[in-house]
């Protein structure tokens, strides 16, 4: 835990919002993973990859993809039907 500290500077309920991240996103991710490719081992790699990218090298991004998950999830209709008549 220290580590992360020392990465970016958090307060103690920020510490605890990023470890329920850290293990929110590395499910969804795993599960993602593992949906697309059938071999355990390369899904974990991935995972562990494509969490130390997202938390480690660019904390910044990490609500981008909470407001993308959220919104995945959520499956808002009206957004969809906008989604889909815009056309560039």
């Amino acid at each position: 835990m220290n580590f992360m500290n020392n990465i970016i500077y958090l307060s103690a309920f920020q510490q605890m919002i990023w470890i329920v991240l850290i293990l929110l996103f590395s499910v969804v991710i795993y599960s993602w993973t593992k949906s697309k490719i059938a071999n355990n081992t390369f899904s974990v790699i991935l995972t562990i990859v494509l969490v130390y990218l997202l938390f480690i090298q660019y904390p910044h991004f990490v609500w981008f993809a909470v407001i993308g998950i959220v919104i995945y999830y959520v499956n808002f209709p009206d957004l969809q039907k906008l989604v889909k008549k815009f056309k560039l």
